[in-house]
């Protein structure tokens, strides 16, 4: 909570691809504002506003100054698609 966008990006990729990347290789390309209502047992009704911001990596700049070649590893129910 409170953190900066980046660095979030930075640790989400290797949280859930297994990649860490410098903020150099992270180019933002634009901003989502979303909405979701929904409810719990425990709290409510409730209303989740977000700003996400959507990032583009070139993974080929990235594994040209990694020592070792890249592997993906997609951690299970995190990641809805990569390409």
């Amino acid at each position: 909570m409170g953190d900066v966008s980046l660095e979030t990006a930075v640790r989400e990729m290797e949280e859930e691809l297994g990649i860490f990347a410098d903020t150099e290789y992270f180019k933002k390309l634009f901003t989502v504002i979303s909405e979701a209502t929904g409810e719990t047992e425990k709290f409510g009704k409730f209303i989740c506003r977000e700003f996400q911001d959507v990032y583009l990596v070139n993974i080929e700049q990235v594994e040209k100054s990694a020592s070792a070649p890249l592997e993906i590893q997609v951690a299970d129910g995190e990641v809805e698609e990569a390409k």
